[in-house]
């Protein structure tokens, strides 16, 4: 560059001024050479002056020690510098869970100097739906600023990185070297950005249980000692165990318990014992535990219990039962003459599935066949000979499989 000196008059003192152009550097400012005085210099008698100049640093100018910086820092490189407190030497590889920390480094090619007195600078991240920012923590005074990155709820990544070239953002602050000239903040593409050395996946998404259904039709009875529920969840879980599950009853005399888990990744069979009821008729149903040891892969912790889709069992183990059996010929009830017809009816406590099955003892050898459906059977008795008393047995069975 050069310097400009004013004509003056009657001065032992000519003064020069130097603007600094957009191209001008220098470790340390000083003349080029002893020749670098030039034009028309003379005493007050006219005599021309001499205009050579001390050796190359060794004058009062070099000895100021000015700097003349023009070129704008730039960022060399980006990189994961600790995982959760833990430092990273090199290409290091995580998965990230909910509230997790990762600090990035960004580098530059000069020391530079941040100021958050207007807002902070930030780096936006490529986490899903909802890019994340990781915020400046520090490093000002430094050619290595860091900025610092916690998962929030519902990021997520298989390969951690910035957005774009662009994703590094003053947002009020700024980011200059030490003479004033601001950072090119443009990042590294493809092949030096932040995930070309580094596997950091990130799952900031819970576990929920979206269904629990049943596996063995829709009702449970007294020849049945178990119930299996399948238990869907949104992802793959793990540190599922019967702890995890509880039964929910109405109407049920007794305790189902939970008896054994199978299954793995987001699909789980869960066995309920019903060893412990006695005869009832009410529903059996599952949910989770208030306390559940489920998490995703990651570690994210499971911690909505409520499933959209729940369902239950019908559960009767209550024998049935004939709430009245009548024996009828006309409007009499018997003693009966042998050979006469006599109607059976039998009307049960609750709907049969089938006809009730009368076997008969005694004189000749009755037979009866019911015909109905529900709570009420009839059916004419055939071969009602000889005398005597005549007994029956009978066998009901109730639509939940209960038999009598």
């Amino acid at each position: 560059g050069t310097a400009t000196c004013p004509a003056v008059t009657s001065s032992t003192t000519m003064v020069c001024t130097y603007t600094v152009g957009s191209t001008h550097n220098s470790a340390r400012l000083d003349y080029s050479s002893t020749s670098s005085l030039t034009g028309t210099i003379k005493d007050a008698s006219g005599n021309a002056s001499l205009r050579t100049l001390p050796a190359v640093g060794t004058s009062g100018l070099y000895g100021a020690n000015i700097t003349v910086d023009t070129t704008a820092p730039s960022v060399t490189s980006v990189a994961f510098t600790s995982i959760n407190g833990t430092a990273v030497i090199s290409s290091p590889s995580d998965l990230l869970k909910l509230g997790d920390t990762a600090v990035i480094t960004v580098t530059f090619d000069d020391v530079v100097i941040v100021s958050t007195a207007s807002g902070t600078p930030t780096l936006t991240l490529e986490t899903g739906s909802t890019d994340t920012e990781a915020t400046y923590a520090g490093g000002s005074g430094s050619s290595a600023l860091t900025f610092t990155y916690t998962v929030a709820t519902g990021d997520s990544a298989t390969d951690l990185n910035y957005v774009d070239a662009n994703s590094l953002t003053l947002n009020g602050g700024s980011i200059t070297d030490a003479a004033g000239n601001a950072a090119i903040l443009t990042l590294p593409s493809t092949l030096a950005d932040l995930a070309s050395n580094a596997a950091i996946s990130v799952d900031g998404i819970l576990p929920t249980v979206t269904s629990i259904t049943r596996l063995d039709g829709s009702s449970r009875n007294s020849l049945t000692t178990t119930a299996r529920f399948l238990a869907t969840f949104s992802e793959d879980v793990i540190g599922v165990g019967t702890a995890d599950f509880a039964v929910s009853t109405t109407g049920i005399t007794g305790t189902p318990t939970v008896s054994g888990i199978s299954g793995s990744g987001s699909a789980y069979t869960v066995t309920v014992s019903l060893t412990g009821i006695s005869a009832s008729n009410g529903t059996l149903g599952l949910g989770l535990a208030t306390d559940v040891s489920i998490t995703d892969t990651a570690g994210n912790a499971l911690t909505v219990r409520t499933a959209s889709t729940s369902e239950t069992y019908a559960v009767d183990t209550s024998a049935p039962t004939a709430s009245a059996v009548t024996f009828k010929n006309g409007s009499a009830s018997g003693p009966f003459k042998s050979g006469t017809s006599v109607t059976m009816s039998v009307t049960s406590g609750e709907s049969l599935s089938v006809a009730p099955v009368v076997t008969f003892s005694g004189a000749g050898t009755p037979t009866v066949t019911l015909n109905g459906s529900g709570t009420s059977w009839t059916g004419t008795v055939a071969n009602l000979t000889g005398n005597g008393a005549v007994t029956y047995t009978m066998v009901l069975t109730d639509v939940a499989g209960n038999v009598t």
